[in-house]
C-alpha cells in the first residue's frame, strides 16, 4: 500500500485540541505532538500506523495523523535506525555523490526517500514482500543519484540493493570543485547497461565535458506509484531538465530502461536511460514529484513543487492529472505539465503563502505527498515554513474530490473532522467568510496572501472582495466568481487549535486557481480604542498648490452638518491626529464624480521632495480602488488593489486598517487593509518611513490630482488595528444607528 510522508523541523509548538470524537468536539484541550520532517513521503503500515519518511534520514510515526513521534532523526553514522552503518551500507551510492563531497563536504546529503511496500518483491531465498526505499544522494545541483534499499520491517535496517539512476556525468574525465570524484559516465551504471544491451549507447547530448542539465534531470526526489493492475513506476527529478518516469520491475525493484530514444504520441521525450519526460524542464522550477492513482476517478495525479523552499522562496504545490501513468499530465485548463517559458500558467496552484486572521502566516508549503486511505478518506502531507523563520513543520490536510474529479484541500489542518456527505443547511453556510484566492502567480517570495472577506447571502449571492453566486448540492459547492466557475466542497471542520468548528469552503476554478473560505462569527462587538472623532475643533481646511505640500490654515476650522462635512474638490481637510503603525480609520462617504486618482485619505510627512513618503486611498482610472504608497528614497511603489471602485453618488462605509504585522516582503513596511461596507476588499503595503513626527492625515487632497468632491461623515480613528469581525460589526452597528 503506497502512502505519503512529510518532512518537518520541530518547533516545539503545542496546540490545544481534542480529537477523540470527530467533528462534534469543542472546547476540550490537549496537546498536539509536532514533528519536523522535510520533503514528505507517506506510507501506511499493515498495522494501521502512519509513517512519514523525509530528507536527512528523519522519520516520524502516528496512529491518528495528528500526533507524531520521531523514529529516526538525522545522519547518525553508526547505529543508524534505517541504515545501520550509514557510510558502509550506502557506499555504492556515495561513490558517486552524497558523502563528504563538494556541496556536502564534511557531511551527508541523503534526500527525500520514498518508501513503498511491494508484496511481489523476491528475496534471494525466494520469499516475497519488502519495504522498498528509494532515496537520493547528491553532491551538486547536477551530480546526484537514486538508490534502492530494502527491508522486511518498515523501520529497517534497509539493505542496499543498487544505485539505479545517475545524473551529472560526462563523456570525458572531469571533476567538480571540492571533489575527487571522476564524473566520467563509466563510473555510473550506464556503461554496464550498454554492455548488457539495455541502453543502446552513450548519448552525446547528455554532455561531453559538462552535463546537460537543461534537457536532462537531476536524479533526486524519487516516488514510486502503482496502476490499477499493480504495475509499478518510478518518477523523479527537479529543476534542470524536469521530471521523468520509468517502469519498475516488481520482482526486484529495478528500472526498466527504454533502451532507445523515442517520443510519446503527444511529442514528449522518451530518453533511452532517463525514461519519459512527464513535467517541467528547461531549468524552470519544479521538483518533489509525487504521483498516485485514485481508483475512484481512475486518474493518476501528479503533485510537484515550484520555486525555492526557503521561507522567502514562495515554494508551493501544483497539481496535474492523467489517465496514463506516463502522461500527458494536464491541469484544469488543459495545459501540459511539460511546460515552456511561462510555467506559472501550468498546473493548479493548490495553495501558496497565506494567512487567516489569528493564525501564523504559512510560507513555502511544498514537497508534498498524498494518501487515499483504506476508508476512502484523502489526505495531503507537506512541510511548511512560517513568516520570518526557516523552522519548518509537517502539516496534514484533508482533501476531497470535487465534481470534476479534482482533489481540493481543506483550509485548516486535519484535526479529526469528517465531512457530511449529505451537506449542510443554508443557515450553516450563509454568513461572513475570510476569503483567499491563491492565484496562479509563481514568484511570491516572502509575500503572503492576507485574507479578505466575502459574504454568502441567503439568496445565493457572493458580495465583498469578489462578486458572484454560490449554490450547493449535498457537500458540493459551485461558485461563479468574477465570471469564472469554481467547483469544490463545503466542509465544517475544527480550527487549528481544535476548540471550535467553523464552516469552510475549498474550490478549484476552471482557471487553475484555488479559493478558500473560513466562516467567522460576527455576532459580538464592542468598541474599544477610539481616540479621535471628527469635530469642528480637530480638523482644519487645507488648500493645494500644485507640486507643493498641502497647507492647512489653523484659523479655518471645518463646519459640520449632522456630523458630515462637504468637500468641493478644491480644498481638503487636515486632521489634528497623529498617525501610527497600528490604527483604524473609519467613516461614511458619498462621492460625487469619481476622477482618476482622486484622493480620499492621504498621509505624508513630505509629498514632494526627493525623499517623499506618502500613502493614499485613491483609484486607478476611476475603475479600481487602490491603497497606494510611495518611498522615493528606496524607489518603492507599494499597492493593494480592488478590481472595483467605490461608487459615485452612493453612501458607503469605508474603513482602513493599518498594522505593523507586515506579510508582503520588506520589513520596512506595514500592512494596510481596505474595507467597503464592512468587507475587506484589498490588502496593500505602506512604507514605515512616512511615520515621522511631521506626518499628517489629510482628507480629499494631495499636491497633484483633482480633489475629492462629496461628503464624509462620522469619521473615527481607533488606536488599534481592527480585525475582519471588528470592521464588519462596526459597519453593522453603524447601519443600525442610521
Amino acid at each position: 500500500m503506497k502512502r505519503l510522508i512529510c518532512t518537518l523541523l520541530s518547533l516545539g509548538v503545542l496546540f490545544s485540541v481534542n480529537v477523540s470524537g470527530g467533528a462534534e468536539m469543542k472546547n476540550e484541550k490537549r496537546y498536539i505532538r509536532e514533528v519536523g520532517v522535510h520533503d514528505p513521503s507517506i506510507i501506511k503500515d499493515a498495522d494501521g500506523s502512519y509513517y512519514v519518511f523525509g530528507t536527512h534520514i528523519t522519520t516520524a510515526k502516528s496512529n491518528n495523523l495528528i500526533d507524531w513521534d520521531y523514529t529516526a532523526r538525522g545522519y547518525k553514522r553508526e547505529g543508524n535506525v534505517h541504515f545501520g552503518n550509514l557510510s558502509e551500507n550506502l557506499k555504492g551510492s556515495f561513490k558517486w555523490a552524497g558523502e563528504d563531497d563538494s556541496d556536502c563536504k564534511g557531511g551527508f546529503a541523503v534526500w527525500a526517500p520514498d518508501v513503498f511496500y511491494n508484496p511481489r518483491y523476491c528475496w534471494p531465498d525466494g520469499t516475497r514482500g519488502a519495504y522498498m526505499m528509494y532515496y537520493s544522494a547528491s553532491s551538486t545541483y547536477k551530480r546526484s543519484c537514486i538508490g534502492l534499499a530494502v527491508s522486511r520491517d518498515i523501520d529497517g535496517v534497509y539493505e542496499y540493493v543498487d544505485t539505479i539512476i545517475y545524473s551529472g556525468f560526462t563523456k570525458v574525465k572531469a571533476k567538480d570543485e571540492n571533489s575527487t570524484h571522476n564524473k566520467i559516465y563509466t563510473n555510473t551504471n550506464i556503461d554496464e547497461l550498454i554492455e548488457k544491451g539495455r541502453v543502446c549507447s552513450y548519448k552525446d547530448d547528455w554532455g561531453i565535458d559538462d552535463y546537460n542539465n537543461i534537457t536532462y534531470p537531476n536524479a533526486i526526489d524519487p516516488c514510486v506509484y502503482m496502476d490499477a493492475r499493480g504495475r509499478m513506476y518510478l518518477t523523479y527529478g527537479s529543476w534542470s531538465g524536469g521530471i521523468f518516469a520509468l517502469r519498475i520491475n516488481e520482482l526486484n525493484g529495478l528500472p526498466v530502461y527504454p533502451g532507445f530514444d523515442k517520443k510519446t504520441a503527444d511529442g514528449r521525450m522518451v530518453d533511452r536511460y532517463f525514461g519519459t519526460h512527464i513535467a517541467g524542464g528547461k531549468g524552470w522550477s519544479g521538483e518533489g514529484p509525487f504521483v498516485y492513482y485514485d481508483k475512484e476517478t481512475e486518474y493518476f495525479y501528479l503533485q510537484t513543487s515550484y520555486e525555492w523552499l526557503g521561507t522567502d522562496g514562495g515554494y508551493h504545490i501544483r497539481l496535474f492529472r492523467s489517465r496514463d501513468p506516463f502522461g500527458p499530465f494536464t491541469d484544469a485548463v488543459g495545459n501540459n505539465a511539460v511546460y515552456g517559458d511561462i510555467h506559472h500558467e501550468h498546473g493548479i496552484k493548490m495553495f501558496g503563502n497565506y494567512r487567516f486572521e489569528n493564525m501564523t502566516a504559512y510560507t513555502s508549503g511544498g514537497h508534498s505527498s498524498a494518501l487515499v486511505d483504506d476508508d476512502g478518506e484523502r489526505y495531503l502531507f507537506y512541510h511548511t515554513r512560517f513568516k520570518g523563520t526557516e523552522a519548518f513543520q509537517m502539516r496534514v490536510h484533508q482533501m476531497f474530490l470535487n465534481r470534476e474529479g479534482w482533489p481540493v484541500v481543506a483550509p485548516m489542518r486535519y484535526m479529526g473532522s469528517k465531512i457530511k456527505d449529505e451537506g449542510y443547511s443554508d443557515d450553516e453556510i450563509v454568513g461572513i467568510y475570510e476569503y483567499i484566492n491563491h492565484g496562479r502567480y509563481i514568484a511570491e517570495g516572502s509575500w503572503v496572501r492576507e485574507s479578505q472577506t466575502v459574504r454568502l447571502t441567503s439568496d445565493g449571492k457572493i458580495v465583498g472582495a469578489v462578486e458572484g453566486s454560490w449554490e450547493k448540492d449535498g457537500k458540493y459547492a459551485t461558485m461563479k466568481i468574477d465570471g469564472k466557475i469554481y467547483e469544490g466542497v463545503f466542509f465544517k471542520q475544527l480550527t487549528e487549535t481544535g476548540e471550535e468548528e467553523v464552516m469552510t469552503f475549498s474550490l478549484i476554478g476552471e482557471n487553475n486557481e484555488a479559493v478558500w473560505g473560513v466562516k467567522r462569527d460576527t455576532s459580538e462587538y464592542s468598541i474599544k480604542g477610539e481616540v479621535f472623532t471628527l469635530n469642528e475643533d480637530n480638523a482644519f481646511i487645507a488648500t493645494r498648490e500644485k507640486g507643493k505640500n498641502p497647507k492647512a490654515d489653523m484659523t479655518k476650522k471645518i463646519e459640520l452638518t449632522n456630523g458630515s462635512i462637504a468637500l468641493d474638490g478644491k480644498t481638503g481637510i487636515m486632521l489634528d491626529a497623529k498617525p501610527s503603525y497600528n490604527m483604524t480609520i473609519s467613516f461614511w462617504m458619498n462621492s460625487g464624480e469619481i476622477m482618476a486618482y482622486t484622493p480620499i485619505v492621504t498621509m505624508s510627512d513630505d509629498f514632494v521632495s526627493e525623499k517623499q513618503n506618502w500613502f493614499s486611498l485613491t483609484n486607478f482610472g476611476g475603475k479600481e480602488a487602490v491603497l497606494w504608497s510611495r518611498n522615493a528614497e528606496r524607489d518603492q511603489w507599494l499597492e493593494g488593489r480592488w478590481k472595483k471602485s467605490y461608487k459615485a453618488d452612493a453612501r458607503q462605509h469605508v474603513t482602513i486598517v493599518f498594522s505593523d504585522k507586515y506579510y508582503g516582503g520588506s520589513e520596512d513596511c506595514i500592512t494596510a487593509k481596505l474595507y467597503i461596507d464592512g468587507m475587506c476588499v484589498a490588502t496593500g503595503s505602506v512604507t514605515k518611513a512616512m511615520f515621522t513626527d511631521e506626518c499628517k492625515i489629510y482628507l480629499g487632497i494631495n499636491p497633484w490630482d483633482s480633489g475629492f468632491e462629496g461628503t464624509i461623515e462620522d469619521l473615527k480613528i481607533f488606536e488599534r488595528p481592527f480585525s475582519h469581525v471588528d470592521v464588519f460589526s462596526l459597519y453593522n452597528a453603524s447601519c443600525k444607528t442610521e
